[in-house]
């Protein structure tokens, strides 16, 4: 069965890499083929007479076999649509699952075939991506129809739920700025056709997508957002009304809402990066000194699970990350109210300090299964 599914997605995509690589061989000929008309024009003897023999342009001209073999204008498929890059981020997902699962089976070639693949496919989502970016301007200009709000926030959410790094960031940026920042409510998200209402779980993808550009404020906005909307039952509803918060639609208990919270809430806290763990990246500065111990227990990853708990002592604040299996590197971020170099570290090594103001952070090479941060109160 996996080998059939791999097997279709591998052709899907091929189709796309295929007919790029057509279009610009035929592309690149067609202007050498005009530029050598120009330079036989250029140089011909002027006292030549016209051919007037046979009619039409092309007469006594030798036919070129690339000629016979390119279409006249051959297809290019390019991503264009919001839709089309969430497709290709899946796509590119699933080669890059399909990978791991091969390799666990044993069967490398397999592994060699789907990693060319996917290589290719990821520099052709890039090069779209960068396409698109720099042709922005136009399409901002019109007002967004509410499918292309939602297309956006798609896209925002896939992006970060997959976490693809294949896509232009500054294309994502302006997606971002340009379709959906201006809809956002004080952190929630109202669309232009249903101007009295909430979305309970739109903004909420919008935020998880913050996550992946270490935007704190964005995120706790978002976060507030949604406490003002919980139910007595701690539910969120699919739609609230403006003014009063409470549902306008569904059941008030959104499914949707709740799944998309919980996984703003595990990657506000860990994310895996490749073979290294990112902690606490985007988590609200009163979170790191609140009196209330913060823990998420289990998180899955590749190298098993991870734990990380937020606490207090006597007399100081402290971050521990405990892990199954050694990564090999941590990069924990820290509150803006306290100097990187008062931050002490335990069970690990620190290999660089970022002092950023809005994203300080370290980067510790793990000794053991704990590694254990401590900051003074």
């Amino acid at each position: 069965m996996i080998d059939r599914v791999v097997l279709d997605t591998m052709k899907s995509v091929d189709r796309y890499l295929r007919l790029n690589a057509v279009a610009e061989v035929s592309a690149a000929y067609r202007t050498a083929e005009q530029g050598s008309e120009q330079v036989e024009t250029q140089t011909a003897p002027q006292s030549s007479p016209p051919n007037t023999d046979v009619v039409g342009s092309d007469a006594g001209k030798a036919e070129s076999p690339v000629s016979d073999v390119l279409p006249p204008q051959a297809p290019q498929l390019r991503l264009a649509s919001f839709s089309d890059f969430v497709d290709a981020a899946w796509a590119l997902a699933f080669l890059q699952s399909a990978m791991v699962a091969y390799h666990r089976l044993g069967e490398d070639s397999q592994v060699q075939a789907i990693a060319e693949t996917a290589r290719k496919f990821a520099a052709f989502i890039m090069d779209c991506s960068r396409e698109q970016s720099a042709e922005f301007d136009a399409r901002a200009k019109e007002a967004p129809a509410e499918q292309d709000i939602l297309d956006a926030v798609s896209l925002l959410g896939t992006v970060a739920l997959l976490q693809t790094s294949e896509i232009d960031p500054s294309y994502l940026d302006r997606v971002a700025s340009t379709f959906v920042n201006r809809y956002l409510t004080k952190g929630a998200l109202r669309l232009p056709g249903r101007p009295e209402e909430l979305s309970s779980h739109l903004a909420l993808r919008v935020a998880h997508y913050q996550v992946t550009r270490r935007n704190r404020a964005a995120v706790e906005s978002a976060i507030h957002a949604a406490q003002k909307l919980l139910s007595e039952y701690y539910g969120l509803p699919d739609w609230a009304d403006l003014k009063t918060g409470q549902g306008t639609r569904g059941s008030g208990l959104s499914v949707v809402a709740a799944s998309d919270l919980l996984l703003l809430l595990r990657d506000m806290i860990v994310i895996e990066d490749g073979e290294d763990l990112i902690v606490v990246p985007a988590i609200p500065d009163d979170w790191y000194t609140s009196g209330n111990e913060l823990t998420l227990a289990n998180a899955p990853v590749a190298g098993g699970r991870v734990r990380v708990e937020l606490g207090t002592s006597t007399n100081q604040h402290q971050i521990e990350v405990w892990t199954e299996a050694l990564p090999r590197e941590l990069e924990v971020y820290l509150p803006t109210t306290r100097a990187l170099s008062m931050v002490k570290v335990y069970g690990g090594s620190i290999v660089s300090r970022f002092g950023s103001m809005e994203q300080p952070h370290l980067r510790i090479v793990p000794l053991w299964e704990s590694v254990v941060l401590t900051f003074h109160r």
